[in-house]
């Protein structure tokens, strides 16, 4: 989902395997599915993200059709896309989930952009979201995600 030109990106993972080899993959479907993403930014962004408010690679590859051409077109055959509707694992604790979306892509672009807002103010208001979804096992958020696979034609 981050490259730059997909079919020439996959066409190289198509030349790497013999005939038949399999490709197996997951890719988050569209933003507004995904809770993991959608919740926290918002609380970071006092705003619910959209795609236009919010754009990102990460959803690049959340439009199933889009997904089975591009793998057509790099060489694979007969695509399979299935949803993959699991929480998501993001830390021991409330903690450790806030570390890791303090550090994350979307976080750092807002903070970089967004000048009024401080890391001790994110910080709050994401360890409020990310408490929501705290258990004895971890924080895990609902995810929505498509498990594609696929095998090299021959």
């Amino acid at each position: 989902m981050f490259f730059a030109d997909p079919v020439a990106a996959f066409a190289n993972v198509a030349a790497a395997l013999r005939p038949g080899g399999r490709l197996a993959l997951v890719c988050a479907r569209a933003m507004e599915q995904c809770p993991w993403y959608v919740e926290p930014l918002a609380a970071v962004l006092e705003e619910r993200p959209t795609p236009e408010t919010a754009p990102s690679v990460m959803f690049s590859l959340a439009d199933p059709a889009a997904v089975r051409s591009i793998l057509e077109r790099a060489g694979f055959g007969p695509v399979r896309i299935e949803t993959a509707d699991v929480p998501l694992w993001f830390g021991a604790d409330v903690g450790e989930a806030l570390e890791f979306y303090v550090g994350a892509g979307p976080v750092r672009a807002a903070l970089e952009q967004q000048p009024q807002l401080t890391v001790d103010g994110v910080r709050r208001r994401l360890e409020a979201v990310l408490a929501r979804y705290a258990s004895d096992s971890g924080v895990w958020i609902p995810g929505a995600h498509w498990l594609v696979t696929t095998t090299r034609a021959a």
